[in-house]
């Protein structure tokens, strides 16, 4: 089990990593799972997030997740560097009495540093877990992305 979703994260890193002139961000969440986070930009205002990482205040194992991101909402125009953003993906983990799967919403917000390629965020994601019990549950965190313009590798 936990190694379908190792093989499952570095297959998915792999692709990441292997695009021409995209933009990645490594980084930290902490909260409910607590996770390390690989953020890649799509397109403009696009984004596929990832994590791997634990969740503390239970006693499930391994979880890992992958959302989508939107990052265009302006609610505060003339503040440059902070921004909102929401999206969906999916959750799994490794459980007592199987896998879990679930759905997940996120929104939260994100504030980039204006010299260094950092951005800070916290987020909200209600859960909607469909295996191996339906029940409603709420991931947040806060975190940091250190992004790396890997449009030069492998040149």
């Amino acid at each position: 089990m936990k190694k379908t979703l190792i093989v499952f994260l570095l297959l998915l890193l792999t692709g990441s990593l292997s695009a021409k002139g995209k933009d990645i961000g490594i980084g930290l969440l902490f909260g409910n799972p607590t996770s390390l986070v690989v953020k890649y930009k799509i397109e403009d205002y696009h984004y596929i997030n990832m994590g791997i990482g634990f969740e503390p205040f239970s006693n499930t194992g391994l979880v890992l997740h992958a959302d989508y991101l939107h990052q265009d909402i302006e609610l505060f125009p003339n503040v440059e560097y902070f921004n909102f953003y929401y999206g969906f993906g999916v959750r799994f983990s490794d459980e007592t009495n199987g896998l879990g799967v679930g759905a997940r919403g996120v929104f939260g917000t994100y504030l980039k540093h204006v010299t260094l390629p950092l951005e800070i965020y916290m987020e909200a994601a209600p859960v909607f877990r469909l295996f191996p019990n339906t029940d409603l549950q709420l991931d947040w965190g806060v975190g940091f992305h250190y992004f790396f313009d890997i449009s030069n590798f492998g040149r």
